[in-house]
């Protein structure tokens, strides 16, 4: 207060102008350091758009191959993310559009991008029981492996939904069905869980047992 009440400034004015002047300065400094946090955590090239559905993402949904590999051709972002966090490819492979996921692959979609869930595009293909899907991901490199944040890995998800032919593919590609989710529970219990007798068989065919 010493500064607020120097000589020749009226102390009542300070109470009732200054003060409230100094809250409406920080207010504003506020408001603009958190604009500016913003604008810079946004890439100039953004991959998210939260202002309008992405023209590839949509063409995928459509399961429209060309004009989704005309934007490509564009050089549209082939790694465009929505507000989850998944790519043209997690849509691809979600709806087993085998055509749409190989021409992502050649424009060097990344396979093993995760969502905010942590799951990758052969995660959703798992999912889905779109082999054909899981065949070309894993021919492009992707992790069979790969868990999300909840642990748990396409065969863990194939076997509790009782997917057989995924999960024969799976094994094929060596997934590892020893591996643990966050429960610690393995692909053989979940199918076990899920009452999956027909998985169960085969994974005990493959000298798996738990």
């Amino acid at each position: 207060m010493q500064e607020l009440t120097r000589p020749g400034l009226d102390p009542a004015t300070t109470c009732e102008h200054i003060l409230p002047m100094y809250i409406r300065l920080a207010a504003r400094l506020f408001i603009t350091a958190a604009i500016g946090t913003v604008l810079t955590s946004v890439p100039v090239r953004a991959e998210i758009d939260l202002l309008k559905n992405d023209r590839l993402i949509e063409a995928v949904k459509a399961d429209d191959l060309t004009a989704g590999e005309a934007l490509l051709n564009q050089k549209h972002n082939v790694d465009v993310r929505e507000q989850n966090g998944r790519t043209p490819l997690f849509f691809a492979a979600a709806r087993g559009f085998e055509d749409f996921v190989d021409l992502l692959i050649r424009h060097e979609a990344k396979i093993d991008a995760v969502d905010k869930f942590g799951n990758s595009p052969i995660y959703y293909a798992a999912i889905g029981d779109h082999v054909g899907v899981i065949e070309i991901l894993l021919e492009g490199g992707a992790n069979v492996n790969l868990q999300n944040r909840r642990g748990m890995t396409p065969l863990m998800m194939a076997a509790s939904d009782g997917h057989l032919a995924t999960v024969q593919a799976l094994i094929d590609a060596k997934a590892d069905p020893s591996l643990t989710d966050f429960t610690g529970r393995t692909a053989w219990e979940w199918a076990q869980r899920g009452n999956r007798s027909h998985v169960l068989r085969y994974l005990k065919s493959a000298g798996i047992h738990r």
